[in-house]
């Protein structure tokens, strides 16, 4: 796969200290745009406002608080690419503050947040799946980059440091596509509901099998946001996760759930066959 890459943002990040008894740490933080261009043959991804972007500075400031910045790109070739961003931890990175920060990527035209992980995930994230070559005299694609401290950042974290390196990443087409399970089948176990104050607690457990992805193949690992609900009350969901594991033999797979719902009523109907479950926009049965 052909694909080219930007130094775009060295970040440094250093937790200062601690308001005395308490739980909020200071830091600061500095950035510095790069001018660096990697190109080949006609796939090149480039930062126009290279060495222009200043400092970021980011501190006094506690848990919770955080910093943004805007950066550029631009395809800058005579061909469309695909690119992400990544984050690559310095030689400087003491403790547990890298795993620590999150990143949250906006779009400037108005739509919701691309994407947010911490800085070690930061790379599945997609920032455009085609991007067409920039014109002449364009500033290019400009995101908005949210740095911030969790508000449940602890006292263990005073005094570490990190020196983080932003890096764009361009390939050529086709983008790939995320996977996604597309077929599926469950059968669910048991059904008990507790009715207490007014209100009607109703759990579900039982098994998802079969779960498939887009190629075909089973799928192993843990699928987030599994939806569960009851179809004659569609507004009450249950969301989670669901861990997938192959059976015996290896021929299919299956993953069980344990799905709590709770109704702000004690005069209810539940009958088995209004299961339902979805799963990457698949509704069944």
């Amino acid at each position: 796969m052909n694909r080219k890459l930007l130094t775009a943002m060295t970040l440094v990040v250093l937790i200062a200290g601690l308001v005395a008894g308490g739980t909020y740490a200071l830091f600061t933080a500095q950035a510095s745009n790069e001018e660096d261009v990697f190109a080949a043959g006609t796939l090149i991804i480039g930062a126009p406002n290279a060495g222009t972007n200043g400092t970021m500075h980011f501190g006094p400031a506690a848990p919770g608080d955080a910093t943004t910045k805007d950066l550029y790109v631009r395809n800058l070739g005579t061909m469309p690419f695909w690119y992400r961003v990544s984050a690559e931890m310095g030689d400087e990175c003491t403790g547990d503050l890298y795993d620590a920060l999150d990143v949250s990527i906006i779009s400037p035209i108005g739509w919701p947040v691309v994407g947010s992980a911490k800085l070690a995930e930061l790379d599945k994230i997609i920032l455009n799946s085609n991007m067409l070559p920039t014109p002449a005299g364009d500033a290019g694609e400009k995101f908005e980059y949210i740095l911030s401290l969790p508000i449940d950042a602890g006292n263990e974290l005073q005094g570490e440091k990190a020196d983080v390196t932003f890096k764009f990443e361009a390939f050529q087409l086709p983008a790939p596509t995320e996977d996604k399970i597309v077929s599926f089948s469950f059968s669910n176990s048991g059904q008990s509901s507790v009715q207490k104050s007014g209100s009607t607690t109703l759990t579900l457990t039982g098994k998802i099998k079969n779960a498939r992805d887009q190629d075909g193949d089973l799928w192993v690992g843990p699928k987030e946001g599994v939806k569960i609900w009851m179809a004659n009350y569609p507004e009450y969901v249950w969301e989670g996760a669901v861990d997938f594991n192959l059976t015996a033999g290896g021929n299919n797979n299956e993953g069980s759930y344990v799905a709590t719902i709770v109704y702000p009523f004690t005069s209810i109907s539940l009958s088995s066959s209004n299961i339902r479950i979805e799963i990457d926009g698949v509704v069944m049965p």
